[in-house]
């Protein structure tokens, strides 16, 4: 009986630590994807604004 319940505790323990483990590479996936977008949306940001910059840069140039 007693050695029924120290290997379900173990078991228990187990899983716990692989909760926590799944739990932690789902955050520092996440945390990645969030950094990519952010990324890409200021290179985004970025290029309009450059495009708009050339845009005016070629409208205000007297033809």
């Amino acid at each position: 009986e007693l050695r029924k319940k120290r290997e379900l505790e173990r078991r228990r323990e187990e899983i716990l630590k692989e909760r926590a483990s799944v739990t932690e590479q789902r955050e520092e996936t996440l945390k990645k994807l969030r950094e990519a977008i952010a990324a890409k949306k200021a290179a985004m940001l970025k290029r309009k604004q450059q495009a708009e910059a050339s845009q005016g840069a070629e409208t205000s140039e007297p033809t």
